[in-house]
């Protein structure tokens, strides 16, 4: 039985019955074929790991995802402090063991170089005592550390509108993906590309011009909501699947299946009477430039 943590928020979902059939390829961006970069060096005991009895009952890590600007500094710190936990910044811990700035980092070494030593040390992070991590906007991209991340923490992706991105990451220049075209031409890319991958956090908050309080409180309410939902395994004479079982699981769909699915091509089987309740929201995880396909049948 494989773990999940899922968001209830809005009552109870009917009864979503997915076939989730077990395969080796996972979901990835596709990347330019290069040369392997060289490491950043990094030095891994300089990484802070900080102990706290915390609050929660789950003995698990809180990892914040999302864009930059959405805010994961800011209320990670307010949600640990009221959790009783350590707060980490996964780029200011970064930046402990490369001994330089991020943008030093992406100066001398490159993105790909970055991207694998950030993978390192939310790695090593996230093998210490329960914390709440705010991770960069690209750490959850990675497939590795999603891995990582669902086996090991709880994860929780802070979606924030384009409009207030924009406002909060107006005027900085410390972020090295905005220095090279207009903010808005960058986030606009980013939110294409990133949030069909986001979706596959355990705890999806929608952020906007809320004050930090009222987001962290928020947060909270959705982690004391969230749970596992219940997986009976079906075993067929030459195939498996699993019945899942739970609550708001059409919201969770990206989350449930992109541990599956090769690709983000799903049917989705409904009626006249079920479709323009629940698919708006099925809809989202599975939106996606390169290859995005929702087929809708209802039956008569």
């Amino acid at each position: 039985m494989t773990d999940s943590v899922t968001t209830d928020t809005v009552g109870v979902f009917p009864l979503l019955y997915v076939k989730l059939s077990p395969m080796s390829s996972r979901i990835s961006i596709p990347q330019p074929e290069t040369t392997d970069p060289p490491p950043v060096p990094l030095n891994l005991e300089r990484i802070v790991r900080a102990h706290g009895p915390g609050l929660l009952q789950t003995g698990r890590s809180i990892v914040l995802v999302g864009l930059m600007g959405a805010g994961k500094t800011t209320i990670g710190r307010m949600l640990a402090a009221r959790l009783g936990l350590p707060f980490v910044d996964a780029d200011t811990e970064i930046e402990r063991a490369a001994g330089c700035s991020i943008a030093d980092v992406f100066r001398l070494y490159g993105e790909a170089a970055f991207r694998d030593g950030e993978r390192r040390v939310i790695r090593r992070l996230l093998e210490g005592p329960p914390m709440v991590l705010a991770t960069g906007g690209g750490a959850f991209m990675a497939a590795d550390t999603r891995r990582l991340v669902r086996d090991q923490a709880i994860s929780v992706w802070l979606r924030c509108p384009l409009p207030v991105l924009l406002r909060r990451v107006a005027g900085r220049t410390h972020r090295p993906l905005l220095n090279t075209a207009s903010p808005r031409d960058v986030l606009e890319k980013l939110i294409a590309i990133r949030h069909p991958v986001y979706a596959e956090a355990d705890v999806t908050v929608d952020c906007g011009d809320n004050n930090v309080e009222h987001t962290t409180t928020r947060v909270m309410e959705a982690l004391a909501l969230s749970r596992r939902p219940l997986r009976l395994p079906v075993e067929l004479e030459k195939s498996r699947y699993d019945v899942v079982i739970g609550t708001d699981l059409i919201s969770r769909a990206g989350a449930l299946l992109a541990p599956v699915l090769p690709r983000r091509n799903v049917i989705v089987i409904t009626d006249e009477t079920v479709r323009p309740l629940y698919l708006p929201d099925c809809s989202p995880p599975f939106r996606k430039p390169e290859s995005s396909t929702i087929h809708n049948r209802c039956p008569r």
